[in-house]
C-alpha cells in the first residue's frame, strides 16, 4: 500500500517502479522467483485527494529548477495540506472504526484475498534515514510471537539489501505497533505479517539536509522501491512457512468460536492442512 498520506509522494512512484520491474524485467532471478512463488497486489495511491492538493501546491511554489532549501516555497505546504484525505481525515488512523470509504474499500479487499504479507510505505522527516520492521517497544499485545518473529525476519533481509547499497537505516526507534487503527494493524489482527516502512521526506524534488547533504526525490523511490522489492522475494522464498503460519493463526481464532464467517459461538473449528503444492484445503464439520 502506497502514500495513505497523500503529500508523502516518492511511495506512489516507487509503485509504479515495482510494476513496472516485475512485467518488464529479464534475467533477474528475483522477480522470477516473486513471480512464481507469490501473488502481487499494489494499491499505488491510497489518497489521491490528498495527492492532488499536494502536488497542486508543490507546482505553484516550484521554480525552474528544484530548490532544496527548506525554507523555499515549494516546501511549505498549507493548509489543509495532503496528509488527509478529501474529508481531512488522518486515514492512518482509520482501520479501527473504518469511517471512511477508502478504507472500507481496503477492508473489503483484503478479505477477499487474504493476504499473507502487507507493507504501508510512508514518509517521515527530511533530516532521517529510513525505517523498517521491527517496531519499536511495546507492541500490541495480541501480535502473535510467530508474528513478531517474522518482522524480525524481514527487517533482517531489509537491513541486508541496504548494507549492500549503502543505504542508512534504522529499526525500533520511532514507529510502533501498538495502536490497532493505523494500515499495517488491521492486516496484522487478521493474520498477515503486516509492516511501516517510512523514507525521508524531501518535501518535493530535493531538499537540504542540516549535514548539508542533498535528498532527492529520486533518492525515496529508489529506497521505497528496494525495499518493497526486498520484502516480496523475502515472501516468495518463505511462502510455505508463511502461508502456514498464516493458516494456523487463523484456525486458532476459529477454534474460539469468533470467527468473522462463525456467526455463533456454537461454530465448530476449521480443519485446515497445506495440500502437497502447498495450497490451503479448508473444512469444517457440520453441526
Amino acid at each position: 500500500m502506497h502514500a495513505v498520506h497523500g503529500d508523502e509522494s516518492t511511495s506512489s512512484d516507487a509503485a509504479l517502479a515495482e510494476a513496472y520491474h516485475l512485467l518488464a524485467a529479464q534475467g533477474d532471478t528475483r522477480v522470477d522467483t516473486i513471480l512464481r512463488e507469490t501473488l502481487v497486489i499494489i494499491d499505488p495511491l491510497q489518497n489521491p485527494d490528498g495527492r492532488a492538493r499536494f502536488i497542486a501546491n508543490n507546482r505553484q511554489g516550484r521554480s525552474a529548477v528544484p530548490d532544496p532549501e527548506p525554507a523555499a516555497i515549494e516546501h511549505d505546504e498549507p493548509w489543509p495540506g495532503g496528509r488527509a484525505n478529501h474529508y481531512l481525515f488522518d486515514m492512518n488512523r482509520d482501520w479501527l472504526v473504518l469511517s471512511q470509504v477508502e478504507t472500507q474499500g481496503r477492508v473489503r479487499v483484503g478479505r477477499e484475498w487474504n493476504p499473507q504479507v502487507v507493507v504501508d510505505l510512508h514518509e517521515m522527516s527530511g533530516e532521517a534515514t529510513y525505517y523498517f520492521a521491527p517496531p519499536a517497544e511495546p507492541a500490541n499485545p495480541y501480535i502473535t510471537p510467530k508474528q513478531r518473529e517474522w518482522l524480525t525476519t524481514f527487517g533482517r533481509e531489509n537491513a541486508r539489501q541496504f548494507d549492500s547499497r549503502g543505504f542508512a537505516y534504522f529499526v525500533r526507534e520511532v514507529f510502533d505497533a501498538f495502536y490497532p487503527g493505523y494500515g499495517d494493524s488491521w492486516p496484522m489482527h487478521q493474520g498477515a505479517i503486516a509492516m511501516t516502512y517510512e523514507q525521508a521526506s524531501p518535501g518535493g524534488l530535493a531538499y537540504r539536509r542540516e549535514d548539508e547533504t542533498i535528498l532527492t526525490y529520486r533518492a525515496g523511490v529508489t529506497r521505497h522501491f528496494t525495499a518493497a522489492l526486498t520484502t516480496m522475494e523475502t515472501a516468495a522464498r518463505n511462502r510455505e512457512r508463511l502461508l502456514r503460519d498464516y493458516l494456523e493463526y487463523r484456525a486458532a481464532r476459529w477454534q474460539k468460536g469468533s470467527g468473522p464467517q462463525c456467526g455463533n459461538t456454537s461454530c465448530r473449528p476449521v480443519r485446515i492442512r497445506l495440500g502437497s503444492k502447498g495450497s490451503a484445503v479448508c473444512s469444517r464439520p457440520r453441526h
